[in-house]
């Protein structure tokens, strides 16, 4: 069984359609989880969103998505990003708004828990050091944790100092074994790491692996739609170097 896993799409189209399109051409893909941030920053979020639903994805909400119905205060956003979440709030179909407020914010599947931010704070926190992630291992009962928000891709196995970095070779499987784990699997529709290239994961629960991959995509494409859509031009201007 392999499960395309991804995060933080932020309405970026494009880059969406660019990793399923990379993940099923290398591998049959059973099923899709997406971590949170369907929407915010791009030009696409009602696409995005029938996108997943089209695919009968796992979806759980993320701060952006919120932010997007209501449900939080965008004063807590830097401007750009609360500039994007009012605008996406207007551009968001009736259908979708709903759709976005039935999300949970934990899930669970196949022994592994998925949340946004982490599972003590689904919404917020970021799981960014092996500290908050032994911090974390109290709130949830499965082997793994896959977790998105940060935007940079991560493997962690427990006990382990510090988060492992990512080897992006795709021909390289890493084994997660009987570990307790954490997983991010990084950004699709905006990167953080310096790599501009859309990220995501393939994960195979039966056989307790993981394979980080990534995939160019048409970055200008998404650029000009964002810039059309009167969007600020950092969040065009950085989808070009990947932070």
């Amino acid at each position: 069984m392999t499960i395309l896993v991804v995060s933080d799409i932020h309405a970026n189209r494009i880059a969406l359609e660019a990793v399923i399109a990379n993940a099923t051409s290398h591998s049959p893909v059973s099923a899709m989880w997406v971590l949170g941030d369907t929407v915010g920053y791009g030009a696409q979020p009602n696409e995005c969103i029938e996108r997943v639903r089209v695919e009968g994805a796992l979806v759980v909400a993320g701060n952006h998505d919120h932010a997007a119905i209501g449900k939080i205060d965008v004063t807590t956003f830097n401007k750009y990003a609360a500039e994007a979440a009012i605008w996406t709030s207007k551009i968001l179909q009736e259908e979708n708004k709903k759709y976005i407020a039935s999300l949970p914010l934990v899930a669970t599947k196949y022994d592994c828990t998925l949340a946004h931010g982490s599972p003590r704070d689904p919404i917020w926190e970021y799981l960014i050091t092996a500290e908050a992630a032994v911090a974390n291992l109290d709130h949830f009962e499965t082997a793994g944790c896959a977790v998105g928000h940060s935007h940079i891709p991560f493997l962690l196995r427990m006990p382990q100092s510090a988060m492992a970095p990512v080897v992006y070779e795709t021909d390289v499987v890493l084994d997660i074994g009987k570990h307790r784990y954490f997983f991010n699997p990084g950004s699709v529709g905006q990167p953080r790491d310096n790599d501009p290239r859309a990220s995501y994961v393939l994960f195979d629960p039966d056989a307790c692996t993981l394979e980080f991959r990534r995939t160019n995509y048409n970055v200008q494409l998404a650029q000009s739609l964002i810039e059309e859509a009167g969007l600020p031009q950092i969040l065009a201007d950085r989808l070009k170097v990947g932070h």
